[in-house]
């Protein structure tokens, strides 16, 4: 049954206190008449105080998000509410509704996930300051459906960003201890270790509370892979490897942009046979990268040394003529440097020509080596893209250099005409630069 909006409570966390893992909140008789508590459920309303007591309940989430924020020192008490929450068997809660005030009916949880998650932990290295090592486990799936099902309501006030941002947090931090293959808390802060051979190690420091923090990472996204190939009857261990690895080989626990395409290419390395064979291509495709690049490059410097060239040939064109005839006017009819003029403009569009030919031959380049290293090399070809891009004709770095070309070629057409026409020449000119722009744009009027 749907309320009316005008129903709609204004909770605020100055109205709301904790006791121990109960949860206060200061409201009237009227407002409270509204909720819709069920008869079951544990609650204590004190009409003198205006005061309702929500005592737990497993399988109802009310001002729970508020009872979050409010746990920010205390990771113990944290624990001892939520974890009890996950003992729900059938993982179906009942979730307040801030915008139409009612319970809305919500799968959180499956007993395979609780199962999936507590056997990883169970063999992990985790060291917690006075609390027992079962109590956190808690699967990052569920901070994170009750993050989305929270942020499809249209609260806006402030406390509502804060409880969005603690539950992503959540999601994060559970997924960290998940990877991790030691986790320590003590003083109110965790530090997440992946160990690897030759005493290899990264580490990463994350302060209880700091709803800030974990608000870019991808750990949970990176459990969910995991999680999902496991669903696939790939070996779960196998898949926790190739995780812990990624890090390791990144030396830190920071996730790129390509980090899922990353994941797979190393999966289908290992499923071949090798990991490490993994990191032998991506250092190969390195000198491909390079290889590509010295192309495009040398294609660049081509333009500007036969530029140059062609700026020097001008210059003594034009010195000859000017000391072969007393009366030079640049501006006057001349044949020779009309003719001049031609074999440059001749020039320029061989070198752009040139040009285009070599960025032709760096897009092949690249297609072969695509073929080979995702066809036969097993990379992913996500994974490859997101390392090398395809060379494009038009790309930003190369319409500089287009732009040089052009401008050459207008400057030379107008010196053509004005040699060939004379004092007439700079509206020929203009007639060839519109016909020119037509051409090039393929207009035609």
């Amino acid at each position: 049954m749907t309320k009316m909006i005008e129903d709609k409570i204004d909770f605020s966390i100055n109205n709301i206190s904790i006791s121990g893992t109960s949860i206060e909140i200061n409201i009237g008789m009227e407002d409270y008449s509204k909720i819709p508590l069920d008869t079951n459920s544990n609650y204590e309303y004190c009409e003198i105080k205006e005061k309702l007591k929500i005592i737990d309940s497993n399988n109802y989430i009310f001002l729970d998000e508020f009872f979050i924020l409010q746990t920010n020192d205390d990771f113990s008490l944290f624990l001892e509410k939520i974890f009890n929450k996950t003992t729900n068997e059938n993982g179906i809660y009942h979730i307040y509704n801030y915008d139409e005030n009612i319970f809305d009916e919500v799968n959180l949880l499956e007993l395979k996930d609780v199962h999936y998650y507590s056997k990883v932990l169970q063999t992990n290295n985790i060291s917690l300051e006075y609390i027992e090592k079962e109590e956190i486990y808690i699967p990052p799936v569920f901070f994170h459906l009750w993050r989305k099902q929270v942020e499809s309501y249209t609260i806006k006030d402030p406390d509502f960003k804060e409880i969005i941002c603690s539950l992503r947090y959540l999601e994060e931090l559970f997924s960290l201890i998940y990877i991790a293959d030691t986790t320590t808390f003590k003083k109110n802060k965790f530090i997440f270790t992946i160990h690897g051979t030759d005493d290899k190690k990264v580490f990463k420091e994350v302060a209880w509370g700091d709803w800030t923090q974990l608000q870019k990472t991808n750990y949970f996204q990176i459990y969910s892979w995991e999680n999902n190939k496991t669903n696939e009857n790939i070996n779960k261990s196998i898949l926790l490897n190739i995780v812990r690895n990624y890090f390791l080989n990144k030396k830190n626990f920071n996730t790129d942009k390509g980090y899922q395409e990353t994941l797979n290419s190393l999966l289908n390395i290992v499923i071949k046979g090798d990991v490490a064979t993994y990191y032998e291509q991506k250092n190969k495709l390195k000198e491909e990268i390079f290889t590509i690049d010295k192309m495009i490059s040398e294609s660049k410097r081509d333009i500007l040394r036969n530029l140059l060239g062609l700026i020097v040939s001008i210059g003594i064109g034009f010195y000859g003529i000017i000391f072969d005839k007393d009366n030079f006017s640049f501006l006057s009819k001349n044949i020779p440097l009309m003719w001049l003029f031609r074999f440059m403009i001749v020039a320029v569009l061989f070198f752009a020509f040139t040009f285009f030919l070599n960025i032709h031959e760096a897009q092949k380049f690249y297609d072969n080596t695509k073929d080979i290293y995702t066809d036969h090399l097993l990379l992913d070809e996500d994974d490859f893209i997101s390392m090398i891009k395809r060379p494009k004709f038009l790309s930003k770095d190369n319409i500089f250099y287009l732009l040089i070309l052009i401008t050459f070629l207008l400057i030379l057409i107008f010196l053509v005409n004005n040699y060939r026409y004379g004092s007439d020449g700079w509206i020929n000119s203009i007639k060839s630069m519109i016909l020119f722009i037509r051409i090039y744009f393929g207009v035609y009027i």
